[in-house]
């Protein structure tokens, strides 16, 4: 299990404005499971601010987890993201979509915009990343 180092006191990276330890913080070290989609897309995307490889592929589908994510060597900084939108995904449901624009600077320093619309599914209690589409301006 990894355990994060981000200070508990801080705001979560999700955009939330709670407490990390109030918020994605649990998910991420393992002492809770996030019981809707939107609370999943939140949570991985602080996993993706703090590197934590484990916790994607934890969260991610068998059917689309790609063979390695390398993300100690992605020089990405993740910036902030911004819900769109969603459909279903209530732990009551099995599938929930997730749009979302994720704001990043690549290694070269450039901004950029990450906008997804991304599937969620919800198997044995646990909701996990399915797959996304791309949504363009």
């Amino acid at each position: 299990m990894t355990i994060n180092t981000q200070p508990n006191t801080k705001p979560c990276p999700c955009g939330s404005n709670k407490r990390y330890d109030l918020c994605c913080g649990p998910y991420l070290n393992g002492i809770k499971k996030p019981t809707t989609a939107k609370a999943l897309m939140k949570s991985r995307f602080t996993a993706y601010v703090f590197n934590d490889e484990e916790y994607l592929k934890k969260t991610w589908h068998p059917f689309s987890l790609p063979a390695s994510l390398d993300l100690h060597k992605d020089k990405t900084q993740w910036q902030q993201l911004k819900i769109l939108g969603s459909k279903k995904g209530k732990a009551i449901d099995k599938k929930g979509w997730v749009a979302f624009a994720a704001f990043y600077i690549d290694e070269k320093g450039t901004h950029g915009v990450l906008k997804e619309e991304s599937l969620f599914v919800r198997e044995a209690g646990q909701w996990l990343y399915h797959s996304g589409t791309q949504i363009e301006d």
